[in-house]
Formats: C-alpha cells, structure tokens, sequence
C-alpha cells in the first residue's frame, strides 16, 4: 500500500522536474543572442508607434466628423422648431 501512494507523489514531482528543466532550458539566451533580440524589440516598438499615430490619425478624423454630423443634427433640430412655430 505504501508503494502505491509513494509513486503518487513521486510521479507529480517528476514531472514538476521535467517541466521545470524544459522550461530553463527554452528560456536561457546567451549573450550572443543579445544584440539581435535588443534591435528585434525596437524594430517591434517601432511599429506599435506608428500604429499609434495611425490609430490617432484616424481618431481625430472620426471625431471631426462625429462633431460636423452633431452640428448638421442640431442645426436640422433648430429649422424643425422654426417650421413648427410657422405653421
């Protein structure tokens, strides 16, 4: 009986082991890959940025025109309250 619940607590932790192994392994860069990481992570923020400027680009845009069909509403609001009190 002692035997059975021995490997059910040495099994987890193997494969805790495994897992953990393979994990450092993937995850450990040498210096040497250092530089080409480094100029892959500006080239990356690079692009975020201009597609910020480009999301903004477009936001100011979508505003403006959110602004011009709010003045057409209001103004077609104003000459249905002028028409009414005419007739």
């Amino acid at each position: 009986m002692q035997k059975n619940s021995s490997r059910r607590i040495s099994r987890p932790i193997f494969i805790l082991c495994i897992a953990a192994g393979l994990l450092l392994n993937a995850c450990y860069r040498g210096p040497e890959n250092l530089p080409r990481l480094k100029k892959k992570f500006a080239t990356h923020i690079a692009s975020l940025e201009t597609q910020k400027d480009d999301t903004n680009e477009g936001l100011q845009e979508g505003l403006q025109r959110l602004g011009t069909i709010q003045e057409a509403l209001k103004s077609a609001e104003n000459k249905d309250k002028e028409f009414k009190k005419l007739y």
